[in-house]
């Protein structure tokens, strides 16, 4: 267990954790999601519990209910960082004008394959790309980025945001670059059993890849660095 090296871990790397330094790397030598690369039967049982959650804790109905999804002018989403694009099928299902591509690694996208989308017609695509690089579809209607920055450090998720500056600056001024994260409050604003939850969380991500869970203004802040740099003047529409 990943956990058992926590100790340790913040021993030796007191004020910083990343993707290669945490207690998951300290115990199996291997970045998580490299660790799921190498084997395949454990990560299709880790994108079939990511999508358990989801459904248990009604994300889905928190992401259908946040955004006027149905006046997104030619209707086309981009799903960055999307798994196994559960998330963009529930919402293709749910709004009969959505066309959506969803982008993730080859081994998070292999295990789009078992699943029927006879029905949606085509309107779900699959795109094999690493958000850390410039976002190569241009020109399109929305960008979704949900759920991936408490996977990463500070320093990781403005690498993100700053991959997607060059195309937001290509866009029409209206499009919306859409962020579903999960927030962390700050102390005394949510019920003890909500505050709890949601810091067990952020204990979570420190152990299994370094990032951390954050408050509404961290976000704000690691996404306002790489646009104010680049000049960008995107509308950003975080979605939480």
């Amino acid at each position: 267990m990943a956990t058992s090296e926590t100790a340790a871990s913040i021993r030796e790397s007191p004020h910083m954790t990343s993707r290669s330094v945490n207690p998951f790397v300290s115990r199996h030598g291997v970045e998580l999601f490299r660790f799921y690369q190498n084997d395949r039967k454990r990560a299709g049982r880790f994108a079939s519990a990511m999508a358990g959650i989801g459904k248990m804790e009604r994300q889905f109905e928190d992401l259908r209910g946040s955004y006027a999804w149905d006046k997104i002018a030619g209707s086309k989403v981009i799903d960055v960082g999307g798994g196994n694009g559960h998330m963009s099928i529930a919402l293709a299902r749910t709004f009969p004008n959505l066309e959506l591509v969803v982008e993730d690694s080859l081994a998070r996208l292999s295990q789009a394959s078992q699943q029927d989308l006879s029905d949606l017609n085509g309107r779900v695509a699959f795109l094999q790309h690493i958000f850390f690089e410039p976002q190569p579809i241009t020109e399109e209607n929305a960008y979704l980025l949900r759920c991936v920055n408490h996977n990463w450090s500070d320093e990781d998720c403005i690498q993100i945001f700053k991959a997607m500056v060059p195309v937001l600056e290509k866009s029409a001024p209206e499009t919306p670059f859409l962020i579903n994260d999960i927030i962390l409050p700050n102390m005394g604003e949510a019920s003890f059993y909500h505050e709890c939850r949601l810091r067990q969380l952020d204990i979570m991500m420190m152990v299994v890849l370094g990032g951390k869970q954050r408050r509404k203004q961290v976000l704000r802040g690691c996404s306002k660095k790489p646009i104010h740099a680049f000049g960008s003047r995107k509308y950003m529409a975080p979605v939480i």
